[in-house]
């Protein structure tokens, strides 16, 4: 091997690493940019997350609301049966 062989071997490998180097650099700029970018996306997911957790606890409230005048009626109506019921057989309705 001369000098020259291995000089010029040697001035490649340094190319070749300071296009590694350049490659890596590059690829770490892409993915700080591209945490950044998934970082806001996920911040935006998580308020409409809890947006929606907020709806789903008003609707529950109001689901739980509902059932009870539900059950409210059905007394009434189960109370206004038995009236009519006792009218029916005496004859007053």
């Amino acid at each position: 091997m001369t000098f020259l062989f291995i000089f010029e071997l040697n001035y490649k490998l340094m190319r070749d690493n300071d296009k590694l180097v350049n490659a890596i650099i590059d690829m770490h700029q892409e993915l700080a940019l591209f945490r950044k970018e998934s970082n806001e996306r996920l911040g935006k997911v998580e308020n409409r997350l809890v947006l929606i957790n907020k709806a789903i606890g008003e609707l529950r409230l109001s689901n739980m609301k509902l059932a009870q005048q539900m059950t409210k009626f059905s007394d009434y109506d189960k109370r206004l049966r038995k009236v009519e019921t006792v009218l029916a057989k005496k004859n007053l309705l």
